[in-house]
C-alpha cells in the first residue's frame, strides 16, 4: 500500500526507499557508452574506480622494506608508498619503479605526468628528495634540492614516505 518505487512515462525511476540491489551475479545496469572512445575519451559514465596495493622496485641495490597501496578512480591514480632503502654504494640514479598504473603523456593531462607530496622521512629535507613521475613511465625518480639526480647511495638506509597523484593512460 506505500509507494516505494515509481516509473515515470518519460523513463525516469523514481526509489522512494531503500536500494537498488541487483541479485543475480553477471548483472548490471549497462550504460551501452561506457567505455573510452574516439568520440567519448574521457570515459565519464561511471568511471571505474579500483584499490589495491603495488609492489615497489629500486634502480639500484636492495630495499630493506617497503608497501605501497593505490586507489584509482578514471584515470586518477593515488599511489601512497613506504621504503627503506638497503646499503648501497652506487652512484646511479635513484627511482622507485612499479607503480600501479602507466602515466599519461602530457598531451593527455593538460603537459603534467604527476606529483607526489612528501611525507616523513629520516633523510636531511635540505637535500631533498623532491620526487619526480615521468609522462608514459611507471617509475617516481629522486632529485636533490638542487635538481642534480640523487644517486642510490644518497637514499643507503634511510626511509621515505609518500604520496603520488598522477593521470594514467587508461
Amino acid at each position: 500500500a506505500t509507494e516505494r518505487m515509481r516509473i515515470h512515462a518519460g523513463g525516469n525511476v523514481d526509489i522512494k526507499t531503500g536500494n537498488l540491489v541487483i541479485g543475480t551475479a553477471g548483472k548490471g545496469i549497462d550504460f551501452s557508452n561506457a567505455s573510452p572512445s574516439a568520440s567519448n575519451p574521457s570515459h565519464n559514465i561511471l568511471d571505474d574506480y579500483e584499490e589495491g596495493t603495488w609492489t615497489l622496485q629500486v634502480a639500484h641495490d636492495a630495499i630493506s622494506s617497503e608497501y605501497g597501496r593505490y586507489t584509482k578512480i578514471g584515470r586518477m591514480v593515488y599511489a601512497t608508498f613506504e621504503i627503506t632503502f638497503g646499503s648501497s654504494s652506487n652512484s646511479g640514479h635513484q627511482y622507485i619503479t612499479g607503480l600501479p598504473f602507466t602515466a599519461a603523456a602530457s598531451s593527455d593531462n593538460g603537459g603534467n605526468a604527476g606529483g607526489v607530496a612528501r611525507d616523513y622521512q629520516n633523510y636531511d629535507i635540505e637535500n631533498g628528495p623532491i620526487y619526480h613521475i615521468s609522462q608514459n613511465d611507471t617509475k617516481i625518480y629522486f632529485y636533490k634540492n638542487n635538481g642534480q639526480n640523487m644517486a642510490a647511495s644518497n637514499t643507503s638506509g634511510y626511509n621515505f614516505r609518500g604520496t603520488a597523484v598522477y593521470s594514467a593512460t587508461t
